[in-house]
Parts: structure tokens; sequence; C-alpha cells
């Protein structure tokens, strides 16, 4: 299986300590650097978790480095801190693009950091639709009738109830691409809910990005947007119970 990624690439750097007292200086504790982990975030988590799955992927992302630093307590993984390094970032240049005949499938995983703008995005699922390649995508914009030709957007339930987003997919058809994240509760489509198992959760960072990942390899394999529903909520909720950004544990086709 052979897919594409396009979107804004980050560095997820976690710094672990120990917390075991309040600076001198000001009311704010002090971390005690135990262990660091560094790895691909954002379009590239998505990328990570591709090729856990065996797709054969290319990606066409940013070429400035984006960070982010996340200061975390060993004991308790709650993040004390984040801080974000982040660059202007060019605009994709379409000249780099390669046909969209030779993929499977296509993801966008649109951070919104400024390397896709909307029309960007829109050319993109365009050009796929006339195609007929299948497009998922996962943006921090606002939805508007530029994403109207994507096969499947995900996007969260926080997002989902944005005023903005709400005032625009009441009327439109877009509503019935749209899959959910629903957090503990699974995920959500055309108003059916598919339940996923609790789990003790220890970091939520980059869960959607296997969420994504997850719902794109196997709705490819099946065709069955369900039971890719079903499959992406075991691969969310495996991501969920790691420390960091990771990618699914024990996982099968």
């Amino acid at each position: 299986m052979k897919a594409l990624v396009i979107g804004d690439i980050c560095r997820d750097i976690f710094v672990y300590g120990n917390c075991e007292r309040i600076s001198p200086e000001a009311p704010i504790p002090v971390l005690s650097k135990t262990s660091f982990s560094e790895n691909m975030g954002m379009a590239g988590n998505v990328v990570s978790n591709l090729k856990y799955f065996k797709c054969d992927v290319d990606l066409i992302s940013n070429k400035e480095s984006i960070t982010k630093t996340r200061y975390v307590d060993s004991v308790s993984n709650y993040i004390l801190l984040r801080v974000d390094d982040e660059p202007k970032i060019s605009p994709i240049n379409f000249s780099s693009i390669p046909s969209f005949k030779n993929y499977d499938f296509i993801i966008i995983s649109d951070y919104n950091k400024g390397f896709l703008s909307t029309e960007d995005i829109e050319k993109i699922l365009k050009i796929c639709k006339n195609e007929k390649i299948i497009t998922f995508m996962d943006t921090k914009k606002v939805i508007g009738d530029w994403a109207k030709d994507c096969s499947f957007i995900k996007i969260n339930e926080k997002e989902y109830n944005n005023k903005l987003h709400k005032k625009y997919l009441e009327g439109a058809k877009i509503s019935e691409k749209l899959i959910v994240t629903l957090g503990s509760r699974g995920s959500k489509h055309n108003g059916r809910i598919i339940p996923t198992e609790a789990v003790q959760v220890r970091d939520v960072s980059g869960a959607g990005d296997t969420y994504l990942a997850g719902l794109a390899v196997y709705f490819c394999k099946t065709k069955d947007i369900f039971a890719s529903m079903k499959f992406a909520n075991k691969c969310a909720r495996s991501v969920v119970s790691q420390p960091g950004v990771s990618t699914p544990k024990d996982m099968e086709m």
C-alpha cells in the first residue's frame, strides 16, 4: 500500500525529570532532568504510524524546523511546560508534488503553520477527486467549501463544537464526510457512534495522528468506514496508554 502525506511537520521533544521542590526565585516547580526523547511530530507522526502499518509513504512538508519541547514530571507524566519554536514557514511548492496516480490514498495533515493555504488544499483535493484518489484530512483550519472534495475529514469533538464550525456544518453536505473523535467515548460518523474500550490514559499527544493513519490504512484495505473507525479507535487507545508521542503496540490489520 502506497501513501502520500502532505502537511506541516515538527520535532516533538520530551524532557523528563523529577519534580520534588519549588524554586526559591519564583513559585514554580524545579525539574531535575533524567531523560530525553525526540521524534517526528504532526504530519511526521502520521508518517511514522503509516510506516508502523508497513505502508510505503512519501512526505511533502516544510523544510523549516518547528520544535515543540515538553517538560514532563516523570512520576505523574504531567506536562509542566511546553515551549514552541515556530519560524516563518514557506508555502508548498506545487512543482514538488508527484503524480497522485502513484498512490492508494493521500492524507492532508494540516496544522495550520503556513505550509498549506485553503486554496492549496482545495486544489489538491480537486485533483484527487478527478483522479479518483481517496483523501483523508485533519486540519486546524475552520472547515469551509474549500474542503468539499475530501473523501473523509477527521475532526475532534472540541473542534466540531467550535461556533464557527457549527455554523457552517449544520447546513453543509460536507457533514456526511466527517469523522468526529470523541475521546474516551470513541468516534462518530453520520450519527453513529463507534465506542472504544476504557484505558488508563498516560499521554494524548499525537493520538489524533495515530487515529488518522489507522483509519486511512484500514479503509483502503476494507472500504468499510465503520470497521475502520473501530480499528482507529484501537490504535488511538494503544498510544494514549504510552508516554510521549508514539506508535501503536501489537496491532494487527
